[in-house]
């Protein structure tokens, strides 16, 4: 397992459970399951369905960050169907914040 102290920048804010607001651009864009979510209010409702719906557990297993992009592989544990999963985040930053994520298996 790795610490999320060795994500980098916005990234690690978001697995340390950073205020959405502070993390994404205004305009940013999160693709996961499937959807595609625009925008600080889109992306404020995605992340507050997926913590009330879930009680889960992340482990950070590697990171990369090839070019402008940072690669988190994450083993989620929890109480939704699958459990466990390995989810990998790709993260692109603009500044110390995040303008896209997407989440895939």
């Amino acid at each position: 397992m790795i610490d999320s102290a060795e994500v980098p920048g916005a990234a690690r804010a978001y697995f340390d459970g950073g205020d959405v607001r502070d993390v994404f651009t205004d305009d940013a864009v999160v693709r996961d399951d499937g959807r595609t979510y625009f925008g600080i209010d889109e992306i404020v409702a995605w992340k507050s369905a997926v913590s009330t719906a879930f009680t889960f557990a992340q482990k950070i297993e590697s990171v990369h960050t090839p070019g402008s992009a940072v690669v988190v592989s994450v083993k989620v544990e929890g109480d939704f169907p699958g459990s466990p999963i390995q989810l990998h985040h790709h993260f692109t930053l603009d500044g110390d914040r995040i303008s896209a994520l997407t989440v895939c298996p």
